[in-house]
């Protein structure tokens, strides 16, 4: 059977509808790499500024950790097992948010970590002036809540145990 002009139309047709969907697909997959390549430019353009921004202002920040530390210290914050960060922050009128941004930007260490270290020093304290105690009851006072913990920080920290840091001289 032959082709008649109707059925080689629709084949011509059909052909030129399919250059077409292949152009503008070509089109959309363009567009969508142009797209792609600007929202990488973008993003690290905004991700500076973004960085910049959030970083809190040094004048503002060295108050703030001068009144953190003095607040670590006066109040013994640390002794309280259960001490939060929200809790910490709500006494110095920042959010949590910006308290461990604080934290992390200008003492370079998490919320842990700083509370550790106040915790170890008056262990330490405590070793030196109170031999009657034990190790495990020096690191309850201290505000650890467990003797392994007391130990895992009082190791990180000294490079030592607290028993060997005991019989020191």
């Amino acid at each position: 059977s032959s082709l008649n002009y109707i059925d080689i139309l629709c084949v011509y047709k059909f052909w030129l509808f399919c250059k077409w969907l292949n152009n503008f697909f070509d089109i959309i997959l363009y567009v969508f790499l142009f797209f792609l390549s600007k929202k990488k430019i973008a993003s690290k353009i905004f991700e500076k500024v973004k960085l910049k921004n959030n970083k809190i202002h040094s004048k503002k920040s060295e108050v703030l950790v001068s009144q953190l530390n003095s607040i670590m210290l006066n109040e013994k914050l640390f002794t309280n097992p259960d001490i939060k960060l929200s809790e910490v922050a709500k006494i110095i009128n920042i959010s949590a948010h910006e308290l461990s941004k604080l934290i992390n930007d200008n003492l370079h260490k998490n919320f842990t970590d700083y509370i550790n270290e106040y915790r170890i020093e008056e262990a330490k304290q405590l070793i030196q002036d109170n031999s009657l105690y034990t190790i495990e009851a020096i690191g309850n006072q201290s505000g650890f809540n467990s003797k392994s913990a007391f130990y895992k920080a009082f190791k990180k920290i000294t490079n030592t145990t607290p028993a060997k840091f005991k019989k020191q001289p």
